[in-house]
């Protein structure tokens, strides 16, 4: 059966921006069928074109059409040709990203556009200005994202998108409130907070029930992030937006002639490219300062480069309301261990650290065999294993010990003496994706990770970013004829 998506124009009123639109049958996928961005009164959202508020729709709706499909998606606008193909190719790259990861193969479009208005008027360029905006939420890249630009003399926008995801508690804490004020003072930068009732509607399992290894808000949460940061940026002058892609999420492979992605390809580098080749016309660029990074090195950059504000890291998603941290995760692990390789408390950032090292116990290497063809996804949790044994050896026992209890330390010391088994990592940064930082920054962020890391690591760098760069030109080839 095929779906058909009936999209209602954008609507502005005052500050808030409403997206709705249609599913014919009905879909379980979502309790409403709109979304609404609620920017601070005093946002100029009307300065906004109205073509540029439609790549913001598309953005943020398309994972619907991808888990719909086949559908018809019926647009009350036209669109250039080449912009609609640029899409469909990005779509398509996603949904073969998909598919690999149900072991099914993937070959003919099921996404199709109807048109039945006008076409959208030609962009006209925003005055280059040099305004930076960066989607902020607290956690580990964005602030190290809002600090070097600080450094380098960018004074950033703070985006903050606030969209409470039920039974989780992350955007909804006290801490979580306090972080986003306290960033903004320490870096004397302007924040601005959107409200949205996106992450609350989708039915999380939606993609699950289909097969995927993934929630929903898997596929959105960035789109509605990037939405937020498009519209706020264009409001406030600032062209040039930032949303964190470590190098962890370029991790990829040919599938069957495809390109196939990690699941979480809606921050990836080429995803970012894609949607940046569309807003070129409007002199607006959209990327990553952090691809040239993995995860583990964002993490100790932000705590020896960037002590004024690493101790507002808020980086679970799993905690309380009344916490700042639930302590008790994998990811709460990874983060206390990586505060304690940069010779810092995690107590700063309100991880508890003795009980965050309990968990040490259950948690064991990934390899993967030598020679085997496997997923991206795979390779990514044998990079993450190798980032762990790197980070726990970069601990310097003494320092540790004054920042544990005898519980804590004892589990450290397990841990240690475990992965001391594992065969010595190289992480180092991915020079090859240094091409992928936006020239307004580049020179100088590139500058400050030789300096932090200067054994660049060259295994597999330049064959992904190779990948990376061909996938890019292929989808965003039609802009260019």
């Amino acid at each position: 059966m095929i779906s058909t998506i009936a999209l209602d124009e954008p609507v502005v009123t005052g500050a808030t921006v409403r997206f709705a639109w249609s599913v014919t049958p009905a879909a379980t996928i979502a309790s409403e069928t709109s979304i609404e961005l609620r920017f601070p009164d005093g946002t100029d959202v009307a300065r906004v074109p109205r073509a540029l508020l439609w790549t913001a729709a598309i953005a943020l709706l398309h994972p619907l059409w991808i888990l719909l499909r086949p559908c018809v998606v019926r647009f009350p606008i036209s669109l250039a040709p080449e912009v609609a193909e640029v899409w469909q190719r990005l779509f398509d790259s996603e949904i073969a990203t998909l598919e690999a990861y149900r072991d099914t193969d993937f070959r003919e479009r099921c996404i199709f556009f109807e048109f039945g208005g006008e076409l959208l008027p030609a962009p006209e360029p925003f005055p280059e200005r040099e305004g930076v905006a960066v989607a902020f939420s607290g956690g580990k890249d964005s602030l190290l994202q809002a600090a070097l630009l600080a450094e380098l003399g960018r004074t950033p926008t703070l985006v903050a998108t606030t969209s409470p995801l039920p039974p989780l508690h992350d955007h909804s804490t006290a801490r979580r409130a306090y972080v986003l004020k306290e960033a903004a003072a320490r870096l004397d930068a302007p924040l601005i907070e959107v409200h949205s009732n996106a992450r609350a509607l989708w039915q999380n399992a939606f993609a699950a029930q289909l097969g995927y290894p993934l929630a929903v808000s898997e596929l959105t949460d960035t789109h509605l992030y990037f939405a937020s940061l498009l519209i706020a940026g264009a409001a406030c002058g600032a062209t040039h937006l930032f949303i964190a892609s470590e190098a962890d999420v370029q991790t990829s492979a040919i599938r069957n002639g495809r390109f196939v992605q990690i699941l979480h390809f809606m921050y990836s580098v080429t995803t970012q490219a894609a949607i940046s080749a569309l807003l070129e016309p409007w002199n607006i660029r959209y990327t990553s300062l952090t691809s040239p990074l993995c995860n583990a090195q964002v993490q100790r950059l932000l705590w020896t480069r960037y002590p004024r504000v690493a101790d507002l890291q808020y980086s679970c998603w799993y905690l309380r309301e009344d916490q700042s941290a639930c302590s008790d995760c994998n990811q709460c692990l990874r983060m206390t261990l990586g505060i304690l390789a940069a010779g810092r408390d995690p107590r700063d950032a309100g991880f508890e650290p003795d009980r965050a090292l309990a968990r040490a116990a259950g948690w064991f290497p990934k390899t993967v065999a030598a020679g085997a063809e496997v997923l991206p996804e795979v390779i990514g949790r044998a990079q993450f294993t190798a980032q762990m044994v790197a980070t726990v050896r970069a601990i310097d026992p003494v320092i540790a010990r004054t920042f544990l209890d005898d519980a804590g330390f004892g589990a450290f010391e397990a841990f240690a003496t475990r992965l001391a088994k594992e065969p010595a990592p190289r992480v180092g940064m991915r020079p090859s994706f240094g091409s992928f930082l936006d020239p307004l920054v580049r020179d100088g962020a590139i500058a400050i990770y030789a300096q932090a890391f200067p054994d660049a690591v060259a295994d597999d760098d330049r064959a992904t970013a190779a990948r990376t760069r061909s996938a890019i030109q292929y989808i965003t080839e039609p802009l260019d004829r």
